[in-house]
């Protein structure tokens, strides 16, 4: 076992990105315009004082949220979000 100077990192300790990672400076781009919005929060959080970062990632998680019920939406034609409601085949007895 090798040993490690107090206060000196350890190999375990490095950041190690995984083969084919993007690197951190690059931008992520998913065409929803409010995710997008997001990820350029989140990636700006390290410039803003501690005390506003959980602000930001309280509001990156409504914002989130929010555009996946969207994407409930989508999978049901009629808007409703719970299709065993109106299927009578799925009703527990």
């Amino acid at each position: 076992m090798t040993s490690v100077a107090p206060g000196s990192l350890s190999p375990m300790d490095e950041d190690v990105a995984a083969p084919g990672a993007p690197e951190p400076t690059d931008t992520v781009a998913t065409g929803v315009a409010s995710v997008d919005a997001v990820i350029d929060a989140v990636a700006a959080v390290d410039d803003q004082p501690l005390a506003e970062h959980a602000a930001v990632f309280t509001a990156a998680h409504e914002t989130l949220r929010r555009a996946l019920d969207d994407l409930d939406g989508l999978d049901d034609p009629a808007g409703s979000a719970d299709a065993s409601s109106t299927d009578p085949s799925t009703d527990p007895v």
